[in-house]
C-alpha cells in the first residue's frame, strides 16, 4: 500500500513537472491591437478606459499585457469609395514619378500620384471616373481586374469591351478598355479599375496593446472602441495574431519592464 502511494506520487510529481515545462514548449496564441485616433480628447478617454480593463483582468494575463504610452505620429489615412470608380496602378514613389508619370504626361494623359503607405503610392488617371451600374465590391472588382489580365494576353480588346458591358454603360465600357489596352501596351504597366482612392498625412494619437492571451479579452478592448461614434473622429484599430510559447513571453516582458 505505501509502496503504491509512493508510486503514485512519484508519477504525480513527474506529470506535474511536465506540464510545467510543457508551458515553455507549446505555442499560444497571442492578440494585439494597434489604435489610431485624431482627437486627443477621445484619445485620452480610450487610453484611460484600456487602463482600467487591463487592471480588472486576470493576474497572470495582467502581467503579460503590455499597453504602450500614447505618442504621436504622422500617418496617412486613405479611404477608399466604391460608388465611383478610376484607372489606377500601385507602385513605389520614385518608379511612378520618375518614370511613369513623365512619359504618360507626354502622351496627353493627366496623372495623379497620392501616397497610400510609406512605401506604396497610387497613380490614377485624374478626371477619369467611372460610375458602375450597381454596387461594386471589392471581390467583384478584383475578379474584373484578373479577368481584365487574360483578355489583354489574348488582345480580345472587344470581348473585354462587351465583359465590361455588365458592369458600366457602353460607353464607359469601352472608354475604360481602350485606355487599359492602350496603357498596357505603350507604358508596359498595367493600369486596373480601382475604387474612388484619396489619403492624406496627419499627426495621429497612437498606441497599442501586446500580448493580449485571450480572445475574449481581446473583444472586451474593441468593445471600448465600439462605443465611441466615428462620424465625428478618425479613429481606427488593426488586430494582430502570432503564436509564441510563455518563454518568450516572459523574456519580452522582462526586456519591456526594463525600458521602462
Amino acid at each position: 500500500m505505501i509502496k503504491n502511494l509512493l508510486y503514485l506520487s512519484i508519477v504525480m510529481m513527474a506529470l506535474a513537472w511536465f506540464f510545467y515545462f510543457a508551458t515553455f514548449i507549446i505555442p499560444l496564441k497571442t492578440y494585439s491591437l494597434y489604435v489610431d485616433i485624431d482627437s486627443d480628447n477621445i484619445a485620452s478617454k480610450v487610453y484611460r478606459e484600456f487602463q482600467d480593463y487591463v487592471n480588472s483582468l486576470d493576474p497572470i494575463s495582467k502581467e503579460h499585457i503590455l499597453l504602450s504610452e500614447v505618442a504621436k505620429e504622422k500617418k496617412i489615412i486613405v479611404n477608399e469609395n466604391y460608388s465611383k470608380l478610376m484607372i489606377s496602378v500601385k507602385e513605389s514613389e520614385k518608379f511612378l514619378k520618375n518614370k511613369i508619370a513623365p512619359k504618360m504626361k507626354g502622351k496627353g494623359y493627366d496623372v495623379t500620384i497620392i501616397p497610400l503607405s510609406q512605401d506604396v503610392y497610387f497613380a490614377y488617371l485624374t478626371n477619369f471616373v467611372i460610375i458602375p451600374k450597381s454596387d461594386m465590391a471589392k471581390q467583384i472588382l478584383d475578379d474584373i481586374n484578373e479577368k481584365y489580365l487574360g483578355f489583354l494576353q489574348e488582345e480580345k480588346l472587344f470581348d473585354y469591351i462587351k465583359f465590361l458591358n455588365s458592369y458600366f454603360s457602353p460607353s464607359d465600357s469601352e472608354r475604360v478598355a481602350k485606355t487599359q489596352f492602350y496603357i498596357s501596351k505603350n507604358f508596359l504597366i498595367n493600369f486596373t479599375i480601382s475604387p474612388y482612392t484619396t489619403s492624406k498625412t496627419v499627426r495621429l494619437n497612437t498606441f497599442k496593446v501586446e500580448n493580449i492571451s485571450k480572445k475574449e479579452y481581446l473583444l472586451g478592448f474593441q468593445n471600448i472602441l465600439n462605443k465611441y461614434d466615428t462620424r465625428n473622429i478618425y479613429l481606427n484599430f488593426e488586430t494582430k495574431e502570432r503564436v509564441i510559447n510563455l518563454r518568450v513571453l516572459m523574456r519580452e516582458n522582462r526586456v519591456s519592464q526594463k525600458k521602462k
